[in-house]
């Protein structure tokens, strides 16, 4: 019972990869499921940063030191040099793994824009966010079988009523036992309005031994 309760089927997470090149992520749409993880590369001659838009499921940034140039600057807090924490080619970023579901759009905080999304119509180098990406997280698979309906009872059924559906060239009968030729007449006695039958067939008996008798005095008796 403990095993039945605990068994999972297993789910092998995934490491995306993506490459950061001059100017633009490839490929810059991935689909992962929960768990999964990207890894960016660089291989562009310009640094960049892999950075997660505002209110993104999930939040990174590879270069936080990084604000809108690669290029030091003496904007220190003594005048000194300030290098940004840009990647340059050859560097790698992450794994990065993600947990939420959602839409993840990621860019480079130097060739990217936040305020535009990324178009899934377009290709990679012509974005008009930049240099940016997506990642679409789902719920994984969990495998297991679909769930079956009941299985019918062995009759070949309708499609909508579930009446039972005879094969080409076969008579469909109410009841499966031979009848006899009179079953009509005989079956009208039994009061499924089958006193109005049986006064028609008397009716039509007097009538036709009237007529007879009119046609006998006739022939017979009738002064000529």
């Amino acid at each position: 019972m403990l095993f039945a309760g605990s068994f999972a089927w297993p789910v092998h997470a995934e490491t995306a990869s993506i490459k950061g090149r001059d100017f633009y992520f490839t490929p810059d749409f991935r689909v992962l499921v929960t768990g999964d993880s990207a890894q960016w590369t660089i291989e562009g001659s310009a640094g960049h940063t892999v950075t997660s838009y505002p209110n993104s499921p999930t939040q990174f940034d590879s270069s936080p030191g990084t604000v809108d140039t690669c290029e030091p600057s003496g904007g220190g807090l003594l005048g000194e040099e300030v290098i940004p924490d840009c990647l340059q080619q050859g560097a790698t970023y992450g794994p990065v793994r993600f947990d939420a579901v959602g839409t993840v759009d990621y860019y480079c905080k130097i060739h990217g824009n936040p305020s535009v999304h990324p178009d899934p119509s377009v290709s990679a180098g012509s974005q008009p966010c930049g240099m940016c990406g997506r990642i679409v997280v789902k719920v994984p698979s969990t495998g297991r079988p679909a769930t079956r309906h009941p299985t019918p009872d062995p009759v070949e059924t309708g499609t909508e009523t579930g009446s039972p559906t005879p094969s080409a060239g076969a008579s469909v009968s109410a009841d499966p036992s031979p009848q006899p030729s009179g079953s009509l007449i005989a079956g009208a006695a039994d009061g499924d309005g089958s006193g109005g039958l049986r006064a028609l067939f008397a009716t039509g008996a007097i009538a036709l031994l009237i007529g007879l008798g009119v046609l006998v005095w006739r022939r017979y008796f009738a002064t000529p």
